[in-house]
């Protein structure tokens, strides 16, 4: 009986062992697992926290947009202002100037002296104010968001949980510290957005 028991011959003994030593290693390896997924959660709350005191910000930024037919990017430079209150002031210096504001009513821009609805949309407006303020809260209701990192290094992976949205666009990745550093949008067509801030000034609530 002994020696029966003990035949790799068996049918299925070939499985059997490594799909228990697979059980056994995810059993031991289950509270590491349980701490990052927690860890993250914490990392998620923390910045959102952070997010809701920032009052205002400002500085220069630089957009790289990577068409997939091109060799080079296209690149793009200026200033933005953001504030709490009324949304965020995007102004492009070069190539060709322009301005755009974002609130949470949509996207107006100012190219010929005149503000004009560019895009009225008010939940796209209320999108890009989260990505640029790193607005967790408001990107969890649209986004599945994986975070990894610290609080003075952090990274965000979105995946849109909207299938319109999916439609256009793959995936978005924010990085930042104590704000958003960068913001880099993948096209589902393969084009390449991104944009990286140098923050001048900027405040807290608390400050």
């Amino acid at each position: 009986m002994i020696t029966g028991s003990s035949d790799n011959s068996a049918p299925g003994n070939g499985r059997t062992g490594p799909a228990i030593g697979r059980l056994f290693l995810l059993l031991l390896l289950l509270p590491f697992l349980f701490v990052r997924s927690m860890a993250a959660e914490d990392l998620l709350s923390t910045l959102s926290a952070r997010a809701e005191k920032l009052d205002s910000m400002a500085g220069t930024f630089t957009q790289e947009y990577k068409i997939s037919v091109l060799p080079l990017p296209l690149i793009s430079k200026g200033e933005f202002l953001y504030q709490r209150q009324t949304g965020m002031v995007w102004t492009t210096l070069e190539p060709v100037q322009s301005r755009l504001t974002i609130n949470r009513d949509g996207i107006y821009m100012d190219d010929a002296g005149s503000d004009k609805p560019a895009l009225s949309q008010p939940q796209l407006g209320e999108t890009l104010l989260a990505l640029f303020s790193g607005d967790v809260q408001t990107l969890t209701s649209l986004f599945e968001i994986k975070a990894t990192g610290s609080v003075d290094d952090w990274q965000l992976h979105l995946v849109p949980r909207n299938a319109l949205v999916a439609a256009q666009i793959d995936a978005i990745d924010i990085s930042g510290r104590e704000v958003v550093q960068s913001v880099t949008i993948a096209d589902a067509s393969g084009d390449n957005t991104r944009i990286r801030f140098t923050t001048v000034e900027k405040t807290f609530l608390d400050d």
